[in-house]
């Protein structure tokens, strides 16, 4: 697929079979597009832990569920008010982005790699979403407990996860703001 095919057709995807699991070569690649990402002075400030495990991501789930229902924004009342909803969307791998909080460089260095791997999964027909839902329970007391489960080195937390799989049904393209491009773009020439 040529690179601007597969970024015009990636979709957040909310909605996964949990059944059907991404065969091993494609996971490889995925995890090894995050490689090629840009890194500012060229240090890798991230980690990626890949979890397969449905009992982990189900016990996870629960917490996670438990914390967002603490004090929802409207966004959260809504997604918490889905049928069966979970924060990974059944995914049967998510892969969680752990970044040094030292470095300066992580948000903008995780960034690069995740969108490297929700591309490259969209070219080879695995479908994702950038979830961000699970970060404030992660970086709670009882997140941290995860946070060991999912070897996190020592002072990184996390960044964002990568939930992947394939879609139960066709995610609908989200308006793109096309029309206002005008006041969204500036040049200077």
């Amino acid at each position: 697929m040529e690179t601007l095919s597969v970024i015009k057709e990636r979709r957040a995807v909310r909605g996964f079979d949990p059944e059907k699991q991404i065969p091993e070569d494609k996971l490889g690649k995925i995890v090894e597009s995050a490689m090629y990402a840009p890194m500012a002075l060229n240090r890798v400030s991230w980690h990626l832990t890949v979890v397969q495990n449905r009992e982990f991501l189900d016990e996870m789930v629960l917490d996670i569920i438990g914390k967002l229902s603490e004090n929802p924004t409207e966004h959260i009342k809504m997604r918490l008010a889905m049928p069966k909803f979970s924060p990974f969307y059944h995914a049967p791998t998510v892969i969680f982005v752990t970044g040094d909080k030292e470095n300066v460089y992580t948000g903008n260095n995780a960034g690069a790699a995740i969108e490297n791997m929700l591309l490259s999964a969209k070219d080879m027909g695995i479908d994702s979403c950038w979830v961000g839902m699970a970060n404030d329970f992660l970086k709670s007391d009882k997140g941290k407990k995860y946070m060991d489960r999912l070897n996190t080195p020592s002072g990184w937390e996390i960044v964002g996860a990568v939930a992947l799989g394939y879609a139960e049904k066709d995610a609908p393209m989200p308006d793109k703001h096309m029309d206002e491009i005008d006041e969204i773009v500036k040049y200077i020439r």
